[in-house]
């Protein structure tokens, strides 16, 4: 019998096998056990739903985003990583191109699916975050990572439309967005977080 892991890895990859041949409105839990060749109770027990499902997809690249890497340039500032660390998220997507944009069709249409994806869209922004050296005060950190969301579910769109050899476009929209985003957080976040360092160095 597989494990809930293994269960959860035959299950997810089985999900974009099949969102890359058709529509993810039209795949079923059961449809996603018989690709696995997996009992249906098996995966229910581990996935219970299809927004589950994504968000399984979601950790994994979460976990990708997690891999040591190669240090950045020493003249990268704060904007290079955060640059670098989504363009990297995105390469972690690109072997599962039409699979997302299946995927992403569905998710715009169901606001409800979306709210409980919420929390796994802010896990996906902190583990961004984390890539990048994004300073961790417990006060600004959410509000960053709200931010990012915000700067993410914009680029999706053009990253799928964009020429997947080249991405001139996906990169030039996510240069703007990232400095429209310091714009954001060095008004809303940056305060807080100097005023709570020094609190913190006064204790």
């Amino acid at each position: 019998m597989p494990t809930p892991r293994e269960v959860e890895d035959r299950a997810v990859s089985a999900a974009l096998a099949l969102a890359r041949r058709r529509a993810w409105t039209d795949v079923t839990l059961a449809d996603v056990a018989e690709q696995a060749e997996l009992p249906v109770a098996a995966v229910y027990r581990v996935l219970p739903s299809k927004s589950a499902v994504v968000d399984a997809f979601l950790r994994r690249v979460d976990d990708e985003l997690a891999k040591p890497t190669d240090e950045l340039a020493a003249d990268y500032d704060e904007k290079d990583q955060l640059f670098d660390a989504l363009m990297s998220c995105l390469e972690a997507l690109e072997v599962e191109r039409e699979a997302v944009r299946s995927i992403y069709d569905a998710l715009r249409c169901d606001p409800l699916s979306l709210l409980v994806l919420g929390p796994a869209l802010l896990r996906s922004m902190n583990a961004v975050l984390d890539r990048a050296g994004a300073p961790g005060f417990a006060l600004g950190r959410l509000l960053r990572a709200r931010l990012l969301g915000v700067v993410w579910i914009r680029l999706l769109p053009v990253w799928l439309e964009d020429d997947p050899h080249d991405l001139a476009r996906t990169m030039a929209f996510l240069d703007r967005e990232i400095r429209r985003y310091e714009m954001l957080t060095s008004l809303c976040v940056r305060r807080p977080e100097r005023a709570a360092s020094s609190s913190e160095s006064k204790a």
